[in-house]
């Protein structure tokens, strides 16, 4: 059985040839989880082995442009082994109106009604928090993103825009 998995990432930059990846956050049907660590070689382990030997559809919110693409050079510069995401990544924002549509996740997630609890936070301030080591804060920030990705995935699901 296929698993859905959401999925976001935290970088502390916007260049995957010199950025890095400070988390990733995955939310399933069943599990919520957050892999940070400072060595992001063992944060991209961790995804890929969380991924290994499922059958899954990888689905994020502006992925296809942004987090596919980080993910896939930051484990290209640590040598990793990849499992193959080109028929696998679904990206929302593109089944809500296109690669070039406005709109943000926040603005997005609100028009549904969802609330995000960011503790004053935007993502212009994850190069700071991951800078003055407040995982806990990442980590909150993080899991917001993911649970607004999810709430707008089972919404266009409930819509029958996915199957």
């Amino acid at each position: 059985m296929m698993m859905d998995i959401i999925y976001d990432l935290e970088t502390d930059g916007v260049n995957p040839l010199k950025d890095r990846i400070t988390a990733i956050g995955i939310k399933t049907a069943d599990e919520e989880k957050i892999i940070t660590h400072k060595d992001e070689k063992r944060i991209l382990e961790e995804f890929w082995a969380f991924l290994s030997n499922k059958d899954f559809r990888l689905i994020g919110f502006n992925n296809q442009s942004f987090d596919d693409r980080f993910i896939i050079i930051r484990s290209f510069r640590h040598n990793i082994k990849v499992v193959d995401l080109k028929s696998r990544s679904m990206d929302l924002r593109l089944i809500l109106g296109g690669k070039h549509s406005k709109g943000t996740l926040e603005e997005y997630s609100r028009m549904i009604g969802h609330k995000e609890n960011y503790n004053g936070f935007t993502g212009s301030h994850i190069s700071l928090l991951w800078q003055r080591g407040d995982i806990k804060e990442l980590r909150e920030y993080l899991m917001q993103d993911a649970l607004m990705t999810y709430a707008i995935y089972i919404r266009l699901k409930e819509m029958g825009c996915l199957s």
